[in-house]
């Protein structure tokens, strides 16, 4: 199992329990949410500076999903790659604005995360039947080093 805590946020992956499920824990709140994010076992996850948004990715490692991690609305997929891959980290920068993804292949992919708020501090579902999709996108200046660091390493 791996988990990552945010405050009064926890995530815990359950690999062996349930394929591609992600628990979190809102301690302040008393309440629980089981998340199905993959079909395939979670390689990685993080959550992001307030707990509010959960950033996952299975062993196949093409695909990243981000969360409500409050009511567990899927917000936002990315595609990683074509090629399977080994996720090493992922990371939520700038008020959750851009979330950055390493892995094996040596290359670090950054997202431009939008919701359907436009501010990145509020948080509300998509209410289309397909997730909405991001392309790459490139930050000017320094990127710090992940936060939280949640993945098995080789």
């Amino acid at each position: 199992m791996h988990g990552i805590s945010r405050g009064q946020v926890v995530g815990l992956g359950l690999p062996r329990i349930t394929k591609g499920a992600v628990r979190i824990e809102h301690y302040a709140s008393k309440r629980s949410k089981f998340i199905m994010a993959h079909d395939s076992r979670i390689a990685c996850f993080a959550l992001s500076q307030d707990g509010q948004l959960l950033a996952t990715t299975s062993t196949k490692g093409t695909l990243v999903r981000v969360y409500n991690s409050v009511d567990g609305s899927l917000l936002q997929e990315v595609m990683r790659g074509v090629d399977k891959t080994k996720i090493y980290s992922l990371a939520f920068f700038l008020n959750a604005q851009w979330l950055a993804v390493s892995n094996d292949k040596g290359t670090i992919h950054v997202f431009g995360l939008k919701f359907n708020s436009g501010s990145p501090g509020s948080i509300s579902s998509q209410s289309a039947s397909e997730p909405p999709h991001s392309s790459p996108s490139f930050i000017r200046g320094k990127v710090s080093p992940p936060v939280i660091r949640c993945c098995k390493r080789p």
